[in-house]
Formats: C-alpha cells, sequence, structure tokens
C-alpha cells in the first residue's frame, strides 16, 4: 500500500490549486497549512442520526426516517454536547445533492437563552460560521415562515427572569 504524500505548508491559493493525485473522490480541507481529508459525508448504512426536531412538508410514510425535512433543530446539553455538535456537523457535511431539502439548523443552547443558526445559501453551501442568538434577538425560520425572539423559546423554562 501507497501512503499518499501530502504537502505541508500549502497557502490557500496553493491548496486551492492543488489536485490530490490519488483519492480524487474524497475532499480535502486546509488546516494551518496542511490538507487533511474529510471524513466522508454520508455513511447511511452505519449511522442514523436523529436531530430532537425535525420540520417536513411531506406527510408521514409510516417509518422512522423523516422525508424531505426542511428544518432541523438540536438542543444542547452541556453532558452530551459533543455528540450533539457531531450531529450538526453531520448534516452540514451532507453534499447538496443527497441532502438538498434542509434549509436550516438550529442550535439551542439548554442552559442559556443562546442559539446558533445556519442557515444554506442560494448556491447550495453552508455558511462558514453559524449566526450566533442571544436573548431579544430575532429567530427568523425562513425555511417554514416562523419568526419571534430567540427569548419566546424559552419562555416556559426556568431561564426566564
Amino acid at each position: 500500500m501507497i501512503a499518499l504524500r501530502q504537502p505541508t505548508g500549502m497557502t490557500v491559493a496553493e491548496f486551492q490549486d492543488w489536485q490530490p493525485d490519488r483519492h480524487a473522490d474524497r475532499r480535502w480541507q486546509l488546516m494551518d497549512g496542511v490538507p487533511v481529508c474529510m471524513a466522508p459525508p454520508v455513511r447511511s448504512i452505519t449511522n442514523e442520526r436523529i436531530p430532537d426536531l425535525g420540520v417536513t412538508c411531506v406527510p408521514p410514510a409510516g417509518g422512522r426516517t423523516m422525508t424531505a425535512p426542511l428544518l432541523l433543530v438540536e438542543v444542547l446539553s452541556h453532558s452530551n454536547e459533543k455528540i450533539t455538535r457531531a450531529n450538526v456537523w453531520a448534516y452540514l457535511t451532507i453534499p447538496p445533492v443527497l441532502g438538498p431539502s434542509v434549509i436550516e439548523i438550529l442550535l439551542l443552547e439548554s442552559l442559556a437563552i443562546e442559539g446558533e443558526l445556519m442557515r444554506r445559501g442560494a448556491d447550495g453551501e453552508w455558511p462558514d460560521a453559524p449566526m450566533v442568538l442571544r436573548g431579544d434577538d430575532d429567530l427568523e425560520l425562513a425555511s417554514i415562515g416562523f419568526r419571534a425572539t430567540l427569548r419566546s423559546l424559552y419562555r416556559t423554562t426556568n431561564l426566564i427572569d
């Protein structure tokens, strides 16, 4: 077996021009000047990620899997933060051709009135960073035509004074 030799000390411009001669089917990212192969975006045979809440306009098919979700919501518990963030990352890595129905992903804190919203761009790609929301910030979920303050989502919790 021959290992793929990866260049080091690359600039972003060099990385964008770089074409790996082996494993062209894999996705790469540049981290501190070193190309790093990303994990495969979908492993449907060994993974079934289930969000805390999913919204779809498709009638239920009677199975466990939601068809064509528009919005996925995860609640961030500090006891399972790593798993929850891994789920969100997995949702974000689904290529647009395999999961084009998901338009927005909302991650809500459980110990503070805070959230992170990711919304797919017109090109089908996700933003580089989430929109961070706090307290009385407006939350707009364009995928389902919903608008409210973030605080209103927490109205029945002990986080509201």
